[in-house]
């Protein structure tokens, strides 16, 4: 059975990433002090340039941490994180894209 749009494979588990972010953000009184990072799906990349993304381009990885983000941020949330936190949330991101061994052995062999 094919997975569609509404439907997702459940044999694959989704890599996430959290980071502690260096400046909360504050949201009338929640504090967000943490974000989890989803692995990207084409979806989530779509209408991107991965160069943009795998070079640090500001923009991109705001764009990109507003659809992978949890808690989901807002445009102004984005623009207000801190300049260590864009850099340590682009440095994550380009993690998901790494070519990682399905098997173990292989890990070995590199």
């Amino acid at each position: 059975m094919k997975p569609t749009e509404t439907q997702t494979p459940a044999a694959t588990a989704k890599p996430e990433i959290t980071i502690k972010l260096t400046r909360p953000l504050e949201r009338g009184e929640q504090v967000i002090s943490t974000l989890v990072l989803r692995e990207p799906r084409a979806i989530n990349l779509k209408g991107m340039k991965l160069a943009d993304v795998l070079q640090l381009d500001v923009d991109s990885i705001l764009t990109l941490t507003q659809r992978i983000a949890t808690p989901p941020l807002t445009d102004i949330e984005v623009r207000w994180l801190a300049p260590s936190d864009i850099t340590r949330i682009g440095v994550a991101v380009i993690d998901f894209f790494a070519d990682r061994p399905t098997d173990p052995d292989e890990a070995d062999r590199s």
